[in-house]
């Protein structure tokens, strides 16, 4: 099915397909690009983060340009991180879509870096204009998910023809290639086949767009006469990957933290005082959670509810405390510790850990 493409299905609300087959169709993309308007398109990284990966990987910065470096990107459609590269590299960015070709080259007009930018509708399986062993690094980030969106002999052919003419312009000396995919099954066979004597790095995109409903992985790989690939232990990386990715994704994932404050110095042993405590405490999210973005305290937004609301309870020498659990989002930034340190701060109260650590509780009842 086109969800199990993985495209980003908040970005592609209006705009999927009928079938998967759209995604290699130019007439599709059109269309695509012409709905979507001025809204750029990037397929699971974001431009600026994506363009720090590619410069990663690019020699280091001079003053001129580099002619002997040329980056060729694969399937451009409208994403900006050509424009948010700031070394001095020559970057080719080709597509079949003539919209989304001048979309971008449009937007390229006011990038700083302009002058070292290009555009060119063509079919990257071919790349006719392109010479041979030209190119110090080729992206892909998306296309071979497009090309190959099941395992059939088409989408077989339309990658075999790709990823050979992108062995073809890679340099011999220096050339790599930096793949972004949700490497399903079938390309991870082609790209075994294609590029079995090249070293191949796997990494996980742990930062992925937020709402992504799959993982992509971003993938180096450089010709070697040395350092192969062990294949069979990069796949069993990329599934622990996914394993984990999708139990994360299934789990509602909150962070309960445990602990007991009382006033300071003898004021812990008036009950009036603890009891007074406790109530400030009570109120404390609700009156501050509407100001939290405006003052010093956006700790409160990453407060979710009592697991176990304040109580007072009684403690030996006649001291008495109030020990609750509050429940915070930590996707929201909610550490405990920080957590604890500000509310102590708030209360102008002592305020310690009741278990001595925090600890995760996953709501499965949507499993």
């Amino acid at each position: 099915t086109v969800q199990h493409m993985g495209i980003l299905g908040h970005m592609l609300d209006d705009l999927l397909p009928l079938s998967e087959d759209e995604f290699r169709e130019r007439q599709y993309w059109d269309s695509f690009y012409k709905v979507r308007g001025e809204r750029v398109f990037e397929w699971y990284v974001e431009g600026d983060r994506f363009a720090r990966l590619v410069e990663e990987r690019l020699p280091d910065n001079e003053e001129e340009l580099n002619e002997n470096i040329l980056v060729l990107n694969l399937g451009c459609g409208t994403c900006r991180w050509p424009m948010n590269v700031s070394k001095r590299v020559r970057i080719l960015s080709v597509d079949n879509s003539h919209v989304g070709v001048e979309k971008a080259r449009e937007a390229a007009r006011v990038a700083k870096n302009a002058k070292y930018l290009e555009f060119r509708v063509e079919d990257a399986t071919i790349l006719q204009s392109v010479k041979s062993h030209s190119v110090s690094l080729v992206v892909d980030k998306g296309l071979i998910d497009a090309l190959h969106p099941r395992d059939d002999e088409e989408s077989r052919a339309s990658m075999h023809t790709l990823l050979i003419t992108i062995d073809r312009v890679l340099s011999f000396y220096n050339g790599r290639l930096l793949i972004v995919s949700l490497l399903q099954p079938h390309i991870r066979s082609l790209l075994q086949t294609t590029f079995f004597d090249w070293h191949c790095r796997l990494t996980p995109d742990s930062d992925c767009q937020k709402g992504a409903a799959h993982l992509a992985f971003i993938l180096d790989l450089e010709r070697s006469d040395s350092v192969l690939t062990d294949w069979t232990a990069l796949w069993q990386k990329a599934d622990r990957a996914v394993t984990a990715f999708r139990n994360r994704s299934r789990s509602k994932s909150i962070c309960l933290v445990s602990f007991k404050v009382s006033p300071r110095g003898q004021a812990a042993r008036n009950i009036s005082i603890v009891s007074s405590l406790c109530d400030r405490l009570k109120m404390l999210f609700e009156k501050e959670k509407e100001r939290a973005s405006q003052n010093d305290r956006p700790w409160v937004n990453y407060f979710i509810g009592w697991k176990t609301p304040p109580n007072v309870e009684p403690l030996a020498f006649g001291l008495h405390m109030v020990r609750a659990v509050a429940i915070l989002d930590p996707q929201s930034g909610g550490h405990a510790d920080d957590f604890r340190t500000h509310l102590a701060n708030a209360l102008g109260a002592n305020l310690d850990d009741d278990t001595g650590s925090t600890v995760s509780d996953d709501d499965d009842d949507d499993d």
